[in-house]
């Protein structure tokens, strides 16, 4: 395995590329090297290692509740057991407590005593030594005007998912890719938005600072044909392979229109194009690609993508070749931090559950 390169901070990575114009991207539309004013990538706030292993609520100890209550799908999705939870803190907890490990202070004599004790589930001595195991970790999203905050999001907490995760598995190489969709009235040069594996979270950043959120008519997007673009991705070599979906609206077709919060839909016969969603989650499940969905409040303020999620899980998690479970996870009250912990959480869990094996 070749030598990865040393980390560098995002704000140094980040200066280093702007200077240097030499960012490399495989896309699917041109990323200029000159910037605007939306180009410069937010400071990321430092973290503890602490901090990172103990998921505490944001908005201080004084309301647990405050990020507001998990949905009632949404339980059932996070839940291993079946049983609910009463805050995203809860749920986040037991995403990292179902493969997380119990003696880490062993491998890590740095992490306090208080947040080893918190990290519960598989015995460290259980766990291969990693050795050349690489992890892949796309962000899928929907690029279109309305999900701009979730774009910013990314940019500012991208350094931290991967000093957080070179921390605690310090022998894997983490490689990252971003996808970006739009809808289908859109040229394919505009539609579909790439960046490529990079293990630089600087060079990750920079161009996706770049790509600018716009364009949707009507409500539905090119969801499927996003999907499509990550398996088109190359995801050889990586043993752990992770895919972060956050969308605020869902797939054309009636299927995928949910009763309760119906959206505005100008195209109703592509529900199936480019690709049936059931080829698109088997593909995803055979390939040992684990799925992650955050589900975004729209400009309207209300959630549409509940019954399109339903519809992916149920068939993904109905392929026996999977290694999870899919996860749906409430994101209505969506914040850069609570982005940073879901992501946390999710690749934690992934790593862990491969390890385990």
């Amino acid at each position: 395995m070749s030598e990865k390169p040393p980390r560098t901070s995002m704000t140094a990575a980040l200066r280093s590329a702007s200077r240097e114009g030499t960012v490399s991207t495989s896309s699917a539309t041109t990323v200029s090297s000159s910037s605007s004013a939306s180009a410069s990538a937010p400071k990321p706030k430092p973290r503890k290692m602490s901090d990172s292993l103990v998921l505490k609520p944001i908005g201080g100890d004084k309301d647990p509740g405050a990020l507001g209550r998990i949905s009632e799908r949404n339980e059932e999705s996070i839940s291993a057991s079946g049983s609910g939870f009463s805050s995203r803190s809860a749920a986040l907890d037991k995403l990292v407590e179902e493969f997380a490990v119990t003696n880490i202070s062993e491998t890590k004599p740095s992490v306090s005593r208080s947040a080893s004790q918190s990290i519960k589930g598989i015995n460290s001595s259980s766990v291969k030594p990693l050795k050349e195991y690489m992890a892949k970790l796309c962000f899928l999203m929907d690029m279109t005007g309305s999900m701009e905050p979730q774009r910013d999001a990314v940019i500012q907490q991208i350094a931290n998912v991967v000093d957080d995760c070179c921390e605690k598995f310090p022998n894997v190489d983490l490689q990252l890719a971003f996808v970006g969709y739009r809808d289908v009235d859109m040229s394919p040069q505009e539609r579909y938005v790439i960046i490529n594996w990079t293990p630089d979270p600087g060079e990750f950043g920079t161009t996706l600072s770049r790509i600018g959120c716009h364009g949707g008519g009507d409500e539905a997007e090119d969801v499927l044909g996003g999907l499509q673009s990550v398996l088109n991705l190359d995801w050889d070599r990586a043993r752990i392979k992770v895919c972060f979906h956050l969308g605020d609206s869902p797939h054309h077709g009636p299927i995928f229109s949910d009763p309760s919060s119906p959206c505005q839909d100008s195209h109703p016969d592509l529900q199936d194009s480019p690709v049936p969603y059931g080829d698109l989650m088997d593909e995803l499940a055979a390939r040992k690609i684990d799925y992650y969905f955050g589900t975004i409040e729209n400009p309207r303020h209300r959630v549409t993508t509940n019954r399109m999620a339903e519809l992916f899980r149920e068939r993904y998690d109905g392929n026996l070749q999977k290694r999870n479970r899919m996860r749906i996870l409430d994101m209505r009250n969506f914040d850069a931090n609570l982005f940073f912990e879901y992501v946390q959480a999710g690749l934690s869990r992934s790593v862990l559950s491969f390890l385990g094996k």
